[in-house]
């Protein structure tokens, strides 16, 4: 909600009303959150207000294959996929942290091409976790640390995969 965002709030009389979730509307609504990160002029810092969230569905025709449209939309699978995760970052609105493209709905069929880009991506990505592990593990090798717990472990790794990735 840009509009939203850029609200000013300087004379204090606007809110947002946190709405607590209900799940007997989980068949059409997700709990969500806003926090004063995605509307610092509304929400004031380190409070955060509860919400139903819907969700938004992006579908296209299942064109033949060997068509023109077909191949358009595949081209448009390929660049919005591949810059997914530019969404992430500044200007765009925090809550595209949210998005999933890989998310399934059921009884819907996702398009040929988009499923191939999600198979063709995971497989690397699985590949790039293990090296990840296996790097991780070499570090781990080469420093003096004691025993470390299994949580101090896994808040270890998190913050080496956090450390990888702004790296890049």
């Amino acid at each position: 909600m840009p509009i939203a965002r850029n609200l000013k709030n300087e004379d204090g009389r606007l809110h947002l009303v946190s709405i607590p979730y209900d799940n007997r509307v989980q068949d059409l609504y997700l709990p969500s959150t806003f926090t004063s990160n995605e509307y610092p002029n509304l929400i004031p810092q380190g409070q955060k207000v509860e919400t139903p969230a819907a969700s938004t569905l992006l579908i296209t025709y299942n064109w033949p294959e060997n068509s023109d449209r077909y191949r358009r939309v595949a081209k448009s699978v390929d660049a919005f996929f591949s810059k997914i995760d530019e969404f992430d970052k500044p200007p765009r609105h925090p809550k595209w942290r949210e998005a999933s493209i890989s998310a399934t709905i059921p009884g819907w069929r996702r398009f040929k091409v988009a499923q191939d880009w999600l198979d063709l991506h995971q497989r690397s990505a699985a590949s790039s976790a293990a090296a990840d592990s296996e790097e991780f593990k070499q570090f781990l090798s080469q420093t003096s640390r004691g025993k470390l717990s299994d949580a101090e472990l896994v808040k270890l790794y998190d913050a080496f995969l956090e450390w990888k990735r702004n790296q890049r």
